[in-house]
């Protein structure tokens, strides 16, 4: 989907997916359409993390990609550390509900900021371009 509609699209595509999954977890606890729901929002939500890889390459380069990657990879474990037991909480307080109420607040604010960051899209790849010239040019002058 990346490939076809561009990077940005499939991300807020998966944003927007994953917050619907979210939703509609809440009134399908009881029934058995949560096992069905719970496997296509699996992967959509799955699909944030594989089409951020994918926006990071697009954005990076050389050893600038592989800093971005680490720092990818730091965030991402930050997150699930702090993520489990922030949303573990969210379930003492407000029971069940708590897990897609938390994990929708998280991909509303992802949209949020995919929606700011769309407008925006040709100054940020302006000032990407530009500072990954500025990075091989210092590289280069090493």
């Amino acid at each position: 989907m990346a490939e076809r509609f561009g990077s940005a699209r499939t991300m807020l595509f998966c944003a927007l997916a994953s917050l619907a999954g979210c939703l509609l977890l809440t009134s399908t606890f009881s029934s058995w359409l949560v096992w069905p729901l719970v496997f296509v929002w699996g992967g959509v939500s799955f699909g944030i993390y594989t089409v951020s890889l994918i926006q990071l390459g697009e954005r990076f380069s050389g050893q600038a990609l592989i800093a971005g990657n680490a720092a990818f990879a730091l965030v991402w474990g930050v997150g699930g550390i702090v993520g489990s037991p922030a949303t573990g909480l969210s379930m003492q307080l407000i029971g069940h509900q708590g897990l897609p109420w938390s994990l929708g607040l998280l991909c509303s604010v992802l949209v949020v900021f995919l929606i700011a960051e769309s407008g925006g899209s040709d100054r940020a790849r302006t000032r990407n371009a530009e500072r990954q010239a500025e990075f091989h040019a210092h590289q280069c002058a090493v």
